[in-house]
């Protein structure tokens, strides 16, 4: 991972974006009435113009690139790489135009993905089983591609209720979706209670005496702080890729910058060594627009610190674990095979397995101990702990590994990627491979949460 290598793969992000919407429109107008249908279809047929033209602009701006200053990215000079930056934000910035306009015609075609509501659930730790908790937290697609604040309810109904705006386009890759959960985050606390987050930002505001846009800070903090206690590092990946593209916009009203957010994040080190500077993640509102005072250092100390008390730990995804996932994301394994290994469990289980192998097969054989006159094999002692010691990745584990696959991919990659001008055929090529992975990973998180449950359920049936 270089800042070059992030500038390129953010661009070919953008792409992808643009696939994904070509891919959605095709599936929704399946869905659709005659009428409706040939609307998007023409939506369709727009944006595949628009796209081809962009990505010829971003073909040429690289072949200038590479003919001045070669292959490889390392050597490129800045001013370049902000090309490439901005003409990222341009592509981005014609989407959500397209975007907003296409959305209008999508109520009753398409519906809001169970998958993702069930994961911004597991965030908080509510329950599908309490209806209570089902009433507590709804999504709706939004048709702005800027994230938008949630909108929040409690004087309409019995209890308070949030409603998670997710753009439409996002809503098919969970690459995504850490970014609902910083949503979630500005309303509740994890911990299962649906406890709200206003109450105790407020004292905490006032203890400190902090201005407005401070405390606009802080709630961004705190529901920065939501998200990586629900997906580790993968929270920061989307962070950081968004926060070029500003489509946190309308968070824009505090002291804070996407860059001040990562750094009281923590982490992951490579990220934050390889931010691209021409991705300004410094600025605290939209070029060209008058920045609120910035909120002083000490302060965002206070805040991290006061965050974390209200969300508690945060744990941290398990290296080996990511590694074990990114595995399976490059073997396009079934989604069930995403597990991980028990240290604690293998250990023991090893220790088990030696004494077996090595016991005197001519000793008196107790109920229940293995009765073959041979030692186990090497073969038996890994088959027997393989099969018996793993346990379910995280929904961080797996989103962590997904975005490093992403961000890490090489440069011939990305350069053959954004140097192709691909015809109608290769475009539907590209998009249905973009929509396998997308469902892949929406799939490993789905049948890593089963596995989860069943265990939880497991260990309660047996402390029961």
């Amino acid at each position: 991972m270089t800042p070059q290598l992030m500038v390129l793969s953010g661009l070919a992000d953008v792409r992808d974006r643009f696939l994904r919407t070509l891919v959605g429109l095709e599936e929704a107008s399946l869905a659709a009435d005659a009428g409706t249908r040939t609307v998007l279809l023409a939506y369709r047929q727009q944006i595949e113009t628009v796209f081809a033209e962009q990505l010829q602009i971003v073909s040429e701006l690289l072949e200038g690139i590479r003919v001045g200053f070669g292959d490889d990215p390392s050597g490129w000079p800045a001013e370049d790489l902000r090309d490439l930056s901005d003409q990222a934000v341009r592509m981005f910035d014609m989407l959500g135009a397209q975007h907003l306009d296409l959305t209008m015609h999508l109520p009753g075609v398409t519906r809001t993905r169970e998958d993702l509501l069930y994961m911004l659930m597991r965030a908080v730790g509510l329950s599908l089983m309490s209806r209570e908790h089902t009433r507590l937290l709804s999504v709706q697609e939004s048709a702005n591609l800027a994230w938008e604040a949630s909108r929040f309810s409690d004087h309409e109904v019995d209890q308070p209720a949030a409603v998670i705006a997710v753009p439409w386009l996002e809503t098919h890759t969970p690459l995504r979706w850490p970014l609902a959960i910083h949503e979630l985050g500005h309303y509740f606390l994890p911990g299962g209670d649906a406890d709200l987050v206003r109450p105790q930002l407020q004292e905490v505001a006032y203890e400190h005496d902090w201005r407005d846009h401070d405390r606009d800070s802080f709630r961004e903090v705190v529901a920065d702080a939501v998200a990586q206690r629900a997906v580790g590092d993968a929270f920061a990946y989307a962070l950081a890729r968004e926060g070029y593209l500003y489509s946190y916009e309308s968070h824009s009203a505090s002291g804070v910058s996407v860059r001040d957010r990562l750094e009281l994040l923590g982490g992951p080190a490579e990220l934050l060594d390889n931010l691209p500077p021409s991705w300004d993640l410094h600025r605290r509102a939209p070029r060209g627009e008058k920045e609120l005072p910035a909120t002083s250092k000490a302060d965002l100390t206070a805040m991290r610190q006061a965050a974390i008390e209200m969300v508690g730990e945060i744990p941290v995804n398990d290296a080996t674990a990511v590694s074990a996932a990114r595995r399976h994301i490059r073997a396009g394994e079934p989604p069930t095979a995403v597990l991980r290994p028990d240290a604690d469990a293998t250990a023991a289980l090893n220790r088990l397995a030696e004494q077996i192998r090595h016991a005197d097969p001519t000793a008196p054989k107790a109920d229940g101990v293995r009765s073959e006159t041979e030692p186990m094999t090497e073969a038996e002692v890994v088959e027997l702990t393989g099969l018996a010691v793993h346990r379910s990745l995280t929904d961080g584990e797996i989103l962590e590994a997904a975005w490093l696959e992403d961000c890490e991919r090489d440069a011939g990659q990305l350069i053959d990627i954004l140097t192709s001008t691909p015809d109608k055929a290769t475009l539907r090529e590209d998009g249905r491979a973009v929509a396998e992975r997308d469902t892949w990973l929406a799939r490993a998180l789905q049948s890593a949460a089963v596995h989860r449950w069943l265990e939880n359920a497991a260990d309660l049936s047996e402390s029961a």
